[in-house]
């Protein structure tokens, strides 16, 4: 599995449609290769139907993610290219998504992020009934925290919760991390805080530094040593987020915890 992300927000839709191609091309081309690699070797041998199973898998491989259809909260390659090339308001809502996504991961900290995007992008998803609608929950609550609207922030991150079952199982525990980050930062409420905490389940896509953070957090009622030593390893895993606008916002917080732990 790979995940490539665009440096700017120029001519995203092509350059997308692009990307999204490249999975199943990736595996048609493997499975001609492996196939003529299969005839080329002598008939019976056992590379020759080692060859012949990758051909046969990378075959497999293309037909499923070339066949547009959505699972699990996830659309296949041949799915975001059919919404791409459509045109009209789905068209519109991916490529404002897209140009979202993009934007913080090239280190656009969420305040900073377009609240018109946003708005508008809130509108076609709801509009589509888009599954990934709930991912516009959660900038819209960074956005506002990161803006020092606690009010406006509170609000969208129970719409986060709210729909957080049709997010991935994988990345269904960034829900419960936000939560429990912001209710022990934000709110100072550390029984709900905790009742977040105890929902979450670790996963390798989540950064370790938003862990550290949340432990952090909940460490520093009971034992500021340790939460000082938990924030010192959120900031070492910073610069592995691959979200830097995020990470920006998150470096923030973490001065904040650090001054309380002193």
């Amino acid at each position: 599995m790979v995940i490539c992300l665009p440096r700017d927000t120029e001519d995203l839709k092509k350059r997308f449609m692009v990307y999204g191609a490249g999975g199943p091309l990736a595996s048609l081309s493997l499975t001609v290769v492996g196939y003529l690699l299969h005839l080329a070797l002598p008939s019976g041998s056992y590379i020759g139907y080692l060859f012949l199973l990758i051909a046969l898998l990378s075959f497999l491989i293309f037909v499923v993610t070339i066949i547009p259809m959505q699972v699990g909260g996830f659309t296949t390659d041949g799915g975001r290219i059919l919404n791409l090339l459509r045109g009209g308001e789905r068209t519109q809502f991916e490529t404002l998504l897209i140009k979202l996504i993009t934007q913080s991961t090239a280190g656009v900290r969420p305040a900073l992020l377009n609240w018109q995007d946003l708005v508008e992008a809130d509108h076609l998803g709801r509009k589509l009934n888009s599954p990934f609608h709930i991912y516009i929950q959660s900038y819209f609550f960074q956005s506002a925290w990161d803006k020092g609207d606690l009010e406006m922030a509170h609000q969208h991150l129970l719409a986060y919760v709210v729909g957080s079952e049709s997010i991935p199982k994988g990345l269904r525990g960034m829900v419960w991390l936000d939560a429990a980050l912001f209710f022990a930062v934000a709110k100072q409420e550390y029984a709900q805080a905790r009742t977040y905490w105890q929902n979450f389940i670790p996963s390798a896509i989540i950064p370790k530094a938003q862990i550290h953070a949340v432990e952090a957090a909940l460490l520093l009622e009971e034992n500021r040593q340790q939460a000082a030593e938990k924030i010192d390893a959120a900031v070492r895993e910073l610069p592995n987020m691959l979200d830097r606008g995020a990470a920006l916002a998150l470096h923030d917080i973490l001065l904040v915890l650090k001054g309380i732990a002193a």
